[in-house]
């Protein structure tokens, strides 16, 4: 029997259970670029002579247009940026699936870039990873075993050296400095937009360029090692996984470097969810905002991770596999924290009758979304279908992207760190 939408939504249990999961959130951060503990550390001066380089190959107002927009996955669109680039002398060094009317297809894409007088440095766009007001178009990173969730958020591109600085601190608390490289990630104020005040259109991240092999390399790289050397391999990848809260990990964003001791080599270090920003406001002050907690953000990695094994058709691989399989069943045993099962105990069950009421909220609302996910669907198409105008048909567009975002917005917030286990993934 196929499963539907409501069989995959979490349980009273799964929610309850979670809400005794010792979470961690990292804190939000600020993006003023005078704050010592924010932005400041990881802007580049304008005088500096990398600085220099990016504003120089970057000043044209096109350019910058295109570094600062959301990036778009509509073939039309991508076709024209990627060629406008490569004109001016770009190389693109990404590739990713893109849409036409029809189906979706791979291409070469503009979001990292080369150029000849950068060498040894990409730059990557700092704007909106999801275009605005379409994140219900694309579905969130599933697990599969659990269908647990997370999204990018508008400012994920900007949170790059965030999350870079972190990593080099935690391959330094595991001891790791000569088998684990984090490349250097900077961000430049593009020439021009000083008076700019949305950082995403502002600023472009400068990555440095790492000696590392494919995706395809570093699979057959691992392939070829002892089964050994394989399982301490992906025991050293799980634990940096879980420790930096990776959650897009697969072989492309972890890589494997060219030199002849192989170390591995993190490239995408985009925080997917587990990062959040300073907002301004005494409700924001009271109540900061939060991404994902970093067992979320690990086990989804771990999950994406094992679902891209699973892909991947090569015996020799199977020691590999194998060391994933068992960090990402730990992974998803709850680890029920100390503090509150003594809380729990001292205050009489209080703290538990309050988690159960939370966890009867949040089954609630995930159902109503999904309730009005469906209703609104089946009404946009009843509306489009009665509707000839061309404008008209695009307003009701307009208006069904963004009531539907809303819906898609909440839905995930109230599923935010509930491991759901209760139906198996793709095989």
């Amino acid at each position: 029997m196929v499963p539907t939408d409501f069989d995959l939504l979490p349980t009273f249990e799964e929610a309850f259970l979670s809400c005794y999961w010792n979470s961690t959130y990292l804190p939000p951060v600020s993006l003023d670029p005078d704050d010592l503990h924010g932005l400041k550390p990881h802007l580049l001066k304008s005088t500096d002579p990398l600085a220099k380089k990016v504003q120089k190959i970057t000043d044209n107002p096109a350019v910058k247009r295109i570094l600062g927009s959301s990036l778009s996955y509509e073939l039309n669109v991508v076709l024209l940026r990627n060629a406008f680039l490569e004109n001016c002398g770009f190389r693109l060094e990404s590739v990713k699936e893109v849409y036409d009317q029809k189906q979706k297809q791979v291409s070469k894409h503009y979001s990292v870039l080369s150029h000849p007088n950068l060498p040894g440095y990409f730059l990557k766009s700092c704007g909106r990873r999801i275009p605005e007001n379409e994140e219900w178009q694309f579905r969130p990173m599933i697990g599969p075993v659990f269908q647990e969730r997370t999204q990018f958020t508008p400012e994920a591109g900007l949170l790059r050296p965030f999350v870079a600085e972190r990593a080099k601190k935690a391959v330094q608390q595991l001891g790791l400095e000569q088998e684990v490289v984090i490349p250097t990630i900077k961000l430049v104020t593009l020439p021009g937009s000083d008076q700019e005040t949305d950082p995403k259109k502002k600023y472009v991240a400068v990555c440095e360029r790492l000696n590392i092999l494919n995706s395809t390399e570093t699979v057959e790289k691992i392939a070829g090692m002892p089964r050994k050397e394989q399982q301490l391999f992906a025991q050293k990848i799980c634990r940096l996984i879980m420790i930096i809260g990776i959650v897009d990990a697969r072989f492309g964003n972890i890589c494997v470097t060219s030199e002849k001791k192989s170390r591995i080599a993190i490239v995408d270090l985009e925080p997917v969810g587990l990062e959040a920003i300073k907002r301004p406001g005494i409700w924001n002050w009271l109540f900061p905002s939060r991404g994902i907690s970093m067992e979320a953000a690990g086990r989804i990695g771990l999950g994406n991770l094992q679902a891209h094994l699973k892909k991947i058709r090569l015996p020799a691989l199977q020691p590999f596999k194998d060391e994933v399989k068992s960090w990402q069943k730990r992974a998803v045993t709850l680890k029920v924290s100390t503090w509150k099962v003594v809380l729990t105990i001292v205050s009489c069950g209080l703290l538990a009758l309050i988690y159960a009421v939370i966890s009867l909220i949040y089954i609630y609302c995930i159902h109503r979304a999904l309730a009005e996910d469906k209703k609104l669907r089946e009404s946009y198409e009843r509306k489009i279908n009665r509707t000839e105008s061309i404008e008209k048909q695009s307003e009701l567009v307009q208006k069904f992207r963004v009531q539907m975002n809303k819906i898609f917005q909440n839905f995930m917030w109230y599923l935010k760190d509930i491991p759901i286990k209760a139906l198996p993934g793709p095989p």
